[in-house]
C-alpha cells in the first residue's frame, strides 16, 4: 500500500489489520482497523476495534470510541459497545461511569446475563 502497489481501500486495510492482529501487534492492528473504519464505518468493525483497545489496555480510547455506535448498529451491538465502555471505565477506576454503561447494556436482552454480575458488583462497591 505504501508503495502504491496495493490499493488502499477498506478491504485491504482490514486484511492488513488482521495480519497485525495475528502477529500480536495490537497497536498497529488498531490503527489500521481505525483507518478502514473511517472509510466505511460499520458496527462489526467498531466492536472489533473496541475489543482490541481493551485487550491492549487502551481504556480511555476504548471508552471514547465505543461511545457512539455506528449507524448500522443493532440494539444488541449498541449494548455490547456499552458493555465495553463499562469495562473500560472500570479499568480507569471510574465505577460510577462503569455502572451507568453496564445498566445501559442491560437494557438489551442479549447482554443482560453478561452485565448483571457487573452491575451487582459495582452496586455493592458504591
Amino acid at each position: 500500500m505504501a508503495n502504491g502497489n496495493i490499493e488502499t481501500n477498506q478491504e485491504n486495510l482490514e486484511r492488513l489489520a488482521s495480519f497485525w492482529q495475528q502477529s500480536k501487534e495490537l497497536d498497529n492492528a488498531i490503527d489500521t482497523y481505525q483507518t478502514a473504519y473511517q472509510l466505511a464505518p460499520k458496527t462489526k468493525s467498531q466492536l472489533k476495534i473496541a475489543r482490541l483497545m481493551i485487550q491492549a489496555k487502551q481504556y480511555q480510547a476504548a471508552s471514547k470510541f465505543a461511545a457512539t455506535p455506528a449507524s448500522d448498529a443493532s440494539r444488541s451491538q449498541a449494548a455490547e459497545l456499552q458493555y465495553i465502555r463499562g469495562m473500560a471505565f472500570f479499568e480507569l477506576n471510574q465505577p460510577t461511569q462503569a455502572l451507568k454503561s453496564m445498566k445501559k447494556a442491560a437494557q438489551s436482552d442479549s447482554m443482560r446475563q453478561v452485565v448483571s454480575p457487573w452491575i451487582n458488583y459495582l452496586e455493592s462497591q458504591g
